[in-house]
């Protein structure tokens, strides 16, 4: 609960890094993110006459970034994390002594509790227990969001995001996209004919396009959200290349630290333009009638977090 798409995004960028620094002293083409993250101090390093067992740190720092960053999840999701984890440690058992095993999965448990109290500095920790902030008040105004159907959640999904730590951004609005459109009434206007194409468009979807939506809805709480996708695309590619361990650990690195970066930035425009959705245009001026196939979200519409 609570893991709307940028909590999720942060937990997949902390989750990546956590990955990353664990395994890269192994593999000396590589180097520490730290210095190059925005407030990530040295790191705990394994001492060199005592050999880590990489494959085994990495499920240990895994395991408890995954048990750290979803704290609020069911009994059975723990479960199947700790399930997970002793399947590793068997394998594990079977090839290393008891030394070794035992201090690889203390080093990657460092690790994860590293980068653990640093993920809590950055404004969005636990912010699976705070969606909705009661004290927000939204702009109110021609071309401002309004709250949606079928819920009308009165205040929209995490305002303050955009305020917090990126990873490699300076702040929130250092990659800013361009303005959205000028919002206008007139039929004549830009704005006005986006909706419309967007009205006519969703009388008539084909199979094909309700496919491609219903693919890419990724629902928060029925699905693994937006960034969650992109990092199921991810998976399925080193899967496909057989990739090794540091390098599967450079990619979810990078694809968690982009989403994460990402959302920041994403939900740093939304708040600062607050324009409303295609759904509340649409039926104020078009077709008090018309609903999306999909149901929209309770925040600001431009730029897509998509």
């Amino acid at each position: 609960q609570g893991f709307s798409p940028p909590v999720a995004a942060r937990a997949f960028g902390y989750a990546g890094v956590a990955l990353y620094e664990t395994v890269a002293p192994g593999f000396p083409a590589y180097q520490s993110l730290h210095g190059q993250l925005n407030g990530l101090v040295a790191l705990p390093r394994p001492a060199q006459d005592r050999p880590v067992d990489w494959p085994t740190a990495a499920n240990a720092a895994l395991a408890s970034m995954a048990r750290k960053l979803f704290a609020n999840t069911s009994p059975e999701n723990l479960a199947a994390i700790q399930l997970l984890e002793a399947e590793w440690n068997q394998a594990a058992a079977a090839r290393l002594d008891a030394d070794s095993r035992v201090r690889s999965v203390r080093y990657g448990q460092n690790i994860a509790a590293a980068i653990f109290a640093w993920s809590k500095t950055d404004g969005g920790h636990e912010g699976y227990l705070r969606s909705f902030l009661a004290e927000y008040v939204s702009p109110a105004g021609r071309g401002q969001w309004q709250p949606t159907p079928p819920k009308f959640q009165a205040t929209p999904l995490q305002p303050s995001w955009g305020e917090n730590r990126p990873f490699v951004l300076a702040v929130g609005d250092s990659c800013a996209p361009a303005r959205p459109l000028f919002y206008s009434e007139a039929p004549e206007s830009a704005f006005y004919q986006e909706a419309l194409e967007v009205y006519t468009t969703g009388q008539s979807l084909t199979d094909e396009q309700r496919a491609i939506a219903l693919f890419w809805s990724d629902d928060p709480g029925q699905t693994v959200t937006p960034p969650g996708h992109s990092i199921s695309i991810v998976t399925q590619v080193l899967k496909q290349e057989n990739a090794s361990l540091i390098l599967a650990a450079e990619a979810y690195a990078k694809v968690g630290i982009a989403v994460a970066d990402s959302f920041i930035g994403c939900w740093n425009a939304k708040y600062q333009y607050n324009l409303l959705r295609p759904v509340t245009y649409i039926q104020q001026l078009i077709d008090p009638n018309w609903t999306p196939l999909l149901n929209t979200p309770s925040f600001p519409e431009y730029p897509s977090g998509h």
